[in-house]
């Protein structure tokens, strides 16, 4: 596995060859998972595509399932005993907020994938000399679970991804307002669908949309990505110099410490 800024580097070299695998990817599952019913009958879907600042792709995605309900009709019938339980059980089967279902039996941090037990942590030194769908899936229970997947500086004292998020034994849906709670058994995991994930290998939030106020704020957000104006040109121009004087002063540097 190459280092990330390898990958940063490939991805700046052939941009055009990113973009078409890319585009390739998100086509297959798009028409393979997600039309193909892993969240549900399927409607329609609306996204936008955003790149990073090294380059890498990313998808901003809504996908309209295939109900009748409006959200006014959706509101009213979670007033329904029978209704709300089977939104809760369809919602706990395609949206996961806890890691429950990807415990291993023994709960000890073991492989189960073969008869001789080895410990998850013996794969350590060769992390990176390894594929990484060869290797074993982090065990859940361990105690630093949340620092395998954390790239972040440990110096910040605020989460950005408001981790650790708070436990929920139970999904709820407040009928007050009709706030859907999901059920959450580990702090430190992001909301996701197994399939999806495990297809791309991808980081991926996924949110239940219940109301059309919802809907139209995360149309505009993420229309704002395609819409959003280019960078000004003096501020374009600001950067080049700063980049050249950058350069410029590396030469010097290099050209005092280097030995007649």
């Amino acid at each position: 596995l190459r280092t990330s800024y390898e990958r940063a580097q490939i991805i700046a070299t052939h941009p055009v060859a990113t973009a078409k695998f890319f585009n390739c990817l998100i086509k297959s599952i798009l028409k393979c998972l997600v039309l193909g019913g892993v969240l549900g009958p399927t409607k329609a879907y609306f996204g936008t595509v955003e790149s990073q600042g090294r380059g890498s792709l990313h998808l901003h995605l809504l996908i309209w399932l295939k109900h009748e309900y409006t959200p006014a009709q959706l509101k009213e019938n979670i007033q329904n005993q029978d209704f709300r339980d089977n939104l809760l059980k369809y919602l706990e089967d395609v949206v996961k907020e806890d890691l429950d279902l990807f415990r291993e039996e023994a709960n000890d941090g073991t492989s189960t994938t073969s008869d001789i037990s080895v410990s998850i942590q013996e794969t350590g030194p060769i992390t990176d000399e390894v594929v990484p769908a060869c290797l074993s899936t982090p065990n859940p229970d361990s105690g630093d679970f949340h620092r395998i997947f954390c790239k972040d500086s440990d110096t910040s004292k605020t989460c950005r991804m408001r981790m650790p998020r708070v436990l929920v034994k139970t999904s709820n849906i407040d009928l007050s307002i009709g706030q859907i709670t999901m059920r959450r058994s580990h702090p430190w995991t992001n909301n996701f669908n197994e399939w999806l994930k495990s297809a791309c290998r991808f980081n991926m939030d996924i949110k239940f949309i219940r109301s059309g106020n919802d809907a139209k704020a995360l149309v505009y957000y993420i229309t704002d990505y395609v819409t959003k104006s280019t960078l000004a040109f003096h501020d374009m121009f600001a950067l080049a110099q700063q980049g050249v004087k950058s350069i410029e002063q590396q030469r010097v540097t290099n050209s005092i410490d280097t030995p007649i």
